[in-house]
């Protein structure tokens, strides 16, 4: 008589069979693994927002019985969390910063090439309603020449 086989034992079987067919997970790089998700139509970004909500679900029972997270459910939540989910801390904090600081720099480089020889228009906005004071007027102008002087290094920069 046949002794069942128990779910690890199951696991590993079908690990194995998986690894035979389709090779080992670290062979495929991270552009061919776009491609294959692209290929069956499945959002990357989509796809780990998924897997981050099951990983959470599962670090909540850890959670609730007041239980330290096993170290890869720990990493994993770590690697899969959302650019937009809220700083836990300080380090978090200055991570989201410098990566919104950098989109905004990239943002920039392209802002010579969007203008393409057009001189851009500055307009003002005030949070109090009533006459501008000549110092802001002042601020304002001196301003709009410091900015127009750097968009111009910046498609100098560009042309070269």
């Amino acid at each position: 008589m046949e002794k069942k086989p128990n779910s690890r034992e199951v696991k590993n079987r079908i690990t194995k069979l998986s690894d035979r067919l389709f090779g080992d997970p670290e062979e495929v790089d991270p552009t061919e693994a776009d491609e294959l998700l692209a290929a069956a139509g499945m959002d990357t970004s989509e796809l780990e927002n998924r897997m981050y909500s099951r990983l959470h679900q599962e670090a909540q029972k850890y959670w609730m019985k007041q239980e330290p997270l096993p170290p890869l459910l720990k990493k994993a939540l770590a690697d899969l969390r959302p650019a937009t989910a809220p700083a836990r801390n300080e380090s978090e904090l200055a991570q989201q910063a410098k990566s919104s600081v950098e989109r905004l720099c990239e943002a920039a480089k392209l802002l010579p090439a969007l203008l393409q020889g057009q001189t851009p228009t500055f307009a003002t906005a005030y949070r109090r309603k009533g006459e501008l004071t000549d110092t802001d007027k002042e601020l304002i102008e001196q301003t709009k020449i410091e900015l127009q002087k750097k968009l111009r290094k910046m498609g100098d920069k560009n042309d070269v």
